[in-house]
């Protein structure tokens, strides 16, 4: 047997209170009758001691079992085959060096897993799983209803991550493809968060990176995260504190390519957000991926315990109605000498 409300249970210690202050007034009341003699003792003719400890116990009682109803008492567990219907969503975690950049504070990457653990929240239901990328990809987190254990690793997402260095958003959606084929999923969606930047040495047409969207079937819903003014990249050195610099030794500044992200979201069928002050993305995403039709997931078995507090409550009701059956009597009033008959 368990408890739903187990914090209820301290109601409990209202009887004993009860009972003692029920045992006090019986002994008070003896005392005092004893003072008045055979008179006192005609007056409660009606409503004998017997009675009263009676009633007063019934009522203790009925408060006893009030407070285990309160408790919800459970047991004998019930099984339940339930049908999962949702949407298949990957994470998609830039981690390439340029997500430090604190254009967006209180910095890229930060912002990126903000975002991504608030969506979180909203995807009760679907299956969610995380790929990180830069110049490559793995699969962080497969597909999966633990929304916790997904929550777990995003916390562990960092920039270099991945240590083939870049952003190559070809070989992020061939591995989010490849998450999603694990799972034979039919509903799948993937959320990007990246500055969209590209390594000049690994350029990922976007055109590509769509025609494999669509191959898969994926919607891509892009959220930059970043600023067109961009920011330069924090770096450390031997020395302590840098930038990250380009062969001619200037600071290198990150920007979001806005038009990349933009038209990948449009040749895929999705939606490109932005970063805001107000997280107007979040609620986007949500809406967005909220009205996609989900379908079967699978199915998994529930396990509940069957309520029982239906049998404490009764048999208090079952003592109140006795205390009111033992509740004090009415004396029979005695003829008066001359009244009429």
């Amino acid at each position: 047997m368990r408890f739903g409300e187990p914090s209820a249970l301290f109601l409990l210690l209202l009887f004993p209170l009860g009972a003692a202050l029920v045992l006090l007034a019986a002994r008070r009341g003896r005392t005092v009758l004893g003072r008045f003699g055979t008179r006192a003792a005609a007056l409660i003719e009606g409503d004998s001691r017997t009675r009263r400890l009676l009633r007063d116990f019934l009522l203790l009682g009925a408060v006893l079992l009030l407070a285990t109803a309160a408790a919800r008492p459970q047991w004998g567990r019930q099984e339940q085959e339930v049908t999962l219907v949702g949407v298949d969503v990957v994470l998609a975690m830039d981690t390439s060096f340029s997500m430090d950049a604190r254009d967006v504070a209180p910095s890229r990457m930060e912002r990126a897993r903000y975002i991504a653990g608030e969506l979180l929240g909203r995807m009760v239901g679907n299956r969610v799983g995380i790929v990180a990328f830069s110049g490559a990809a793995f699969t962080q987190c497969p597909l999966t209803h633990d929304l916790g254990a997904v929550r777990t690793l995003l916390a562990g997402i960092a920039t270099g991550a991945v240590e083939s260095p870049g952003t190559n958003l070809a070989a992020m959606i061939e591995e989010a493809a490849r998450a999603f084929e694990r799972q034979e999923s039919r509903h799948r969606v993937v959320v990007l968060l990246t500055d969209g930047q590209q390594d000049d040495l690994r350029v990922a047409e976007i055109a590509e990176v769509a025609r494999i969207a669509s191959e898969h079937e994926i919607t891509v819903l892009p959220v930059g995260v970043g600023t067109p003014g961009g920011a330069t990249i924090p770096a450390d050195s031997e020395s302590g504190p840098t930038l990250m610099r380009d062969a001619a030794g200037s600071p290198i500044v990150s920007r979001l390519d806005r038009a990349a992200l933009s038209e990948l979201a449009a040749l895929t069928g999705g939606v490109f957000f932005e970063v805001s002050p107000d997280d107007r993305e979040i609620e986007g995403l949500a809406a967005r991926i909220g009205g996609i039709e989900g379908g079967e997931l699978g199915a998994q078995v529930s396990r509940r315990y069957r309520e029982q507090f239906w049998i404490p409550a009764g048999l208090a009701v079952t003592a109140i109605a006795g205390a009111a059956f033992f509740g004090p009597a009415r004396r029979r009033r005695s003829p008066q000498p001359g009244g009429v008959s």
